[in-house]
């Protein structure tokens, strides 16, 4: 059965391509020198914009925790522990859903926890009964009722199979403001965490899988379609997390070039989806990282986008708005 599933999904891998020595693109932008957020130690963080701030979760230093810092747009705040129930593990997802940030991190024993915050402290939701996940979860805002294709709001949660034996299946389940759906099977497979973004009215969901690159779109009233019939990345290559990410004109994707598995400093690749297929992947300046990078595309705002990533478990941010000296952070007590 695995094998069959990675013939299919080898249709839509790519191969390899060789180093570029610059970055021009139509729709890429071009990025501030990066900041050594002081203070912060993980292997990968997630981030949202929320109520004028760029907010960011991440696990701790030795992955043990779950901490939380945001920048107003002068400074940032102290990185403070959430103390939340289920000793969490990895990178937690983070989303925007009802004017509220939530949050699903998975737990001990691959359990998988929700919790929810107005921009400062959080507050737990709980576990989520019966899910499991092997990788961190990924997680996005769903404008439609998945059944019913009307306008309804659902927050829509991906993860990884329970077990060692599992982790490459695709699993997920909806959040409708007061309840979680129940786990589904979905179709598909993938080593490690997805990513997924809105753009043009579709839900755009990419996975790595053996190095190879896959995105597929999700239809309302429709489904999923075929991987063939959707573009893509030609010559990309990961073993992390494609960060899919809209400014509402463009669809960008960002991810860490390499064959090597995480740890290992390689350099960050983006590429626009202009028209009907993605432009060439360009190398991001000469930002290398041992994740892959979180993108947060301000909202209503063109072009306007925030970077972070992570080297040596130290975390790195910048911007293509504003200059380097407006991004230092506080000094803090490393975690």
């Amino acid at each position: 059965m695995r094998s069959q599933l990675i013939a299919l999904i080898s249709l839509v891998f790519v191969s390899t391509f060789g180093t570029l020595t610059c970055q021009a693109s139509e729709g890429l932008p071009f990025w501030t020198t990066p900041v050594k957020l002081e203070g912060m130690s993980a292997p990968k963080v997630s981030a949202a914009w929320y109520k004028g701030e760029l907010h960011i979760v991440h696990g701790g230093k030795d992955s043990n925790a779950i901490w939380h810092a945001w920048w107003d747009g002068q400074q940032w705040s102290i990185n403070r522990v959430s103390n939340l129930p289920g000793e969490g593990r990895g990178t937690p997802a983070l989303a925007v859903f009802q004017d509220t940030l939530h949050m699903v991190y998975k737990g001990d024993h691959n359990t998988l926890w929700h919790a929810t915050s107005k921009g400062r402290n959080w507050t737990s939701r709980g576990r989520l009964t019966g899910q499991k996940s092997q990788y961190s979860p990924s997680m996005v805002l769903y404008p439609y009722e998945p059944s019913t294709g009307q306008v309804a709001e659902r927050l829509w949660l991906f993860h990884g199979g329970g077990s060692v034996d599992t982790k490459w299946q695709l699993w997920d389940s909806f959040f409708d403001g007061t309840s979680w759906s129940d786990d589904r099977k979905n179709v598909g497979a993938s080593d490690n965490t997805t990513s997924s973004c809105m753009h043009a009215g579709l839900l755009y969901h990419s996975w790595v899988y053996e190095t190879g690159i896959g995105i597929n779109t999700f239809v309302k009233n429709v489904g999923w379609r075929q991987a063939s019939d959707v573009p893509q990345l030609q010559g990309a290559r990961s073993t992390t997390t494609v960060t899919l990410v809209s400014d509402g004109h463009n669809l960008y994707a960002f991810y860490r070039n390499s064959r090597s598995q995480p740890g290992k400093e390689e350099p960050i690749y983006a590429s626009a989806l202009i028209g009907p297929k993605w432009e060439t992947p360009f190398p991001v300046k000469d930002f290398v990282s041992s994740e892959s990078p979180a993108v947060v595309a301000v909202p209503g705002r063109k072009g306007h986008f925030f970077l972070l990533f992570t080297r040596n478990k130290d975390i790195y941010f910048t911007t293509n708005q504003l200059q380097p000296k407006l991004l230092k952070p506080l000094i803090q007590k490393r975690n």
